[in-house]
C-alpha cells in the first residue's frame, strides 16, 4: 500500500494520458496527492480523466498535443505548467506500436519513431525550463523488448523495439547532464500490459512473456521514481516484469524474512540460481525492490 501522501505538493505531467497507462498513472498519481497535467491527441478522454480527477478532490489540468509536433508540445507543457504553477515530474508515456514483424511502410515508421522517440525528446526539451527552476524527475515509459537478447528471438516490429531502444540510450547519455540540473531522469522497461495496444498480438506471444500486467500494477514504479525515494538514482533502466515478479516473491515469505535487503538477499539469490543475472538486476535496484516490498 503506498503513502497517499507520497508525491503531495508534486506537480506531475503525463503524456498519453487518454487511456492505459497514461490513465492509470494519472489516476493514480493524483491519488497520491500530485496535481496532475494530461496530455494526449484525444481531447474526449483527457478532459474526463480530469474531470474525475479533479470530481475527487484532486487537481487536474489538460491540454491536446501530438507528441510527434514539437511545436504543440512546447505549447502544451507552458499551458500545464501555467495551470498548475510549474512542474515537478515528466511522464513520457505516449508511444504507438504495429503488429508487422517488419515496417509495412515510410509512414508507419514515421508515425512509430516519431511517437515513441522523438516524442521523448520533444517532452524531455519542452519540461526542461520548468523542471530546471527547482529541480525534478523524468521517468519514460521503455520496454522489455528493446533488451537485445528479447529482441533477437521474438516476433516483434522492429521500428517500434529501435524506437524503445532509442529511448533508453537516451536516458542513459541524458542523466550525466541534467544531475547538475538536480533533474533524474530513468526509463522503465514494461513488459505487456492490457490495453487496446495488445489486442491483436495472439495470446500464445504474451503467455510466452508471463502474461501481461495490469496498467494500476505500474503505478508503484513511476511513482518510486518521481518521488523523493529515488533521490539522486538516475540513468537507470529498469525491467518492470523482473522487479515485479521479484516483489511478489519477497510478499510470499514471512514478515520477520522482507524486513531488509539482508533478509531478502539470500532467498532471492537462491530464486534466481537458474538465472543470475536477474539476481544481479534486482540488487542493482535494491532501493526501488525494497520500496515494492514495502
Amino acid at each position: 500500500m503506498l503513502d497517499k501522501n507520497l508525491l503531495m505538493g508534486k506537480r506531475a505531467v503525463i503524456t498519453g494520458a487518454s487511456r492505459g497507462i497514461g490513465k492509470a498513472l494519472s489516476l493514480g498519481f493524483a491519488n497520491l496527492g500530485a496535481a496532475v497535467g494530461l496530455i494526449s491527441r484525444s481531447e474526449s478522454d483527457i478532459s474526463k480523466n480530469a474531470a474525475t480527477i479533479n470530481d475527487r478532490g484532486g487537481k487536474a489540468a489538460y491540454a491536446v498535443a501530438d507528441m510527434t509536433k514539437s511545436a504543440q508540445v512546447q505549447d502544451a507543457m507552458e499551458k500545464i505548467a501555467g495551470e498548475l504553477g510549474g512542474i515537478d515530474i515528466l511522464v513520457n508515456n505516449a508511444g504507438v506500436t504495429s503488429y508487422s514483424n517488419l515496417p509495412e511502410n515510410f509512414e508507419e515508421i514515421d508515425k512509430i519513431i516519431d511517437t515513441n522517440l522523438k516524442g521523448v525528446m520533444y517532452g524531455t526539451l519542452a519540461a526542461l525550463p520548468f523542471l530546471a527552476k527547482q529541480g525534478g524527475a523524468i521517468v519514460s515509459t521503455s520496454s522489455g523488448t528493446a533488451q537485445e537478447a528479447v529482441a533477437a528471438g521474438a516476433p516483434f516490429n522492429g521500428a517500434y523495439t529501435a524506437s524503445k531502444a532509442g529511448v533508453n540510450l537516451f536516458t542513459i547519455s541524458s542523466a550525466a547532464a541534467l544531475t547538475p540540473k538536480k533533474i533524474t531522469i530513468n526509463a522503465l522497461m514494461c513488459p505487456f500490459v492490457a490495453t487496446d495496444m495488445i489486442k491483436d498480438i495472439p495470446k500464445t506471444i504474451i503467455d510466452m512473456f508471463g502474461g501481461a500486467m495490469q496498467p494500476e500494477e505500474l503505478v508503484p514504479f513511476y511513482a518510486f521514481f518521481a518521488s523523493k525515494e529515488a533521490k539522486r538514482v538516475t540513468g537507470t533502466l529498469v525491467n518492470v516484469k523482473l522487479l515485479y515478479d521479484a516483489s511478489k516473491f519477497a510478499e510470499g515469505l514471512p514478515k520477520e524474512k522482507r524486513k531488509s535487503w539482508p533478509d531478502l538477499e539470500p532467498g532471492l539469490q537462491d530464486f534466481y540460481k537458474a538465472e543470475p543475472k536477474y539476481f544481479t538486476h534486482v540488487k542493482k535496484n535494491v532501493k526501488l525492490f525494497m520500496f515494492l516490498v514495502g
